[in-house]
């Protein structure tokens, strides 16, 4: 049974980053000079990143579960690294009571990007549960996304925390302050 209506039809991307840089007004400045602040409509839930990252609202990453999002946005700090932000909206509310059922189905689209069968560890961020992926990319080269999926009721959040060997401690360290500030809009 079909769970999660934002997954289906869900048509995977693998292309390397090509990025238009543009101004997101959803992001603001959260006081501190280094760290800025992701707001959006939209989006479900607020959290801090860098400010180094730029707004793209166009991405196309080596790694996405999903085309038909809802919403998409990317924080770039190059072509290559970026944490992409996704909402899709489902058919059912999942909650910690149910979220079992979420996770096949999870398991299967992200079994079409990963090169070997994987399974999602569940977490909890922000107040919100949810499963954790990290996969290998070929593209680009020598690639990884650590693919987060968090659910508020009927609506699916996605972070793909996509990184490149040369930048990976800086986008691990981008993404766990985005996890770790993360709450509820």
């Amino acid at each position: 049974m079909r769970v999660l209506a934002g997954h289906a039809g869900r048509r995977v991307t693998s292309a390397s980053a090509v990025l238009a840089i543009v101004a997101l007004t959803g992001c603001g400045s959260s006081g501190d000079d280094d760290v800025e602040t992701f707001r959006d409509p939209a989006v479900p839930v607020t959290f801090q990143y860098p400010s180094t990252y730029q707004t793209s609202t166009d991405p196309t990453v080596g790694s996405s579960a999903g085309a038909n999002a809802a919403f998409r946005r990317a924080l770039v700090l190059d072509n290559d690294n970026l944490i992409l932000v996704e909402t899709f909206s489902l058919r059912i509310a999942i909650t910690q009571s149910n979220l079992e059922q979420a996770k096949p189905e999870l398991d299967a689209v992200v079994d079409q990007i990963a090169p070997g069968p994987v399974s999602g560890k569940r977490v909890e961020f922000g107040g919100l549960p949810g499963f954790e992926y990290k996969i290998d990319l070929t593209k680009p080269s020598s690639g990884q996304s650590r693919l987060v999926f968090l659910f508020d009721g009927k609506t699916e959040v996605e972070l793909n925390c996509q990184s490149t060997p040369e930048k990976r401690s800086d986008v691990d360290e981008a993404c766990d302050q985005v996890l770790s500030t993360l709450q509820k809009a």
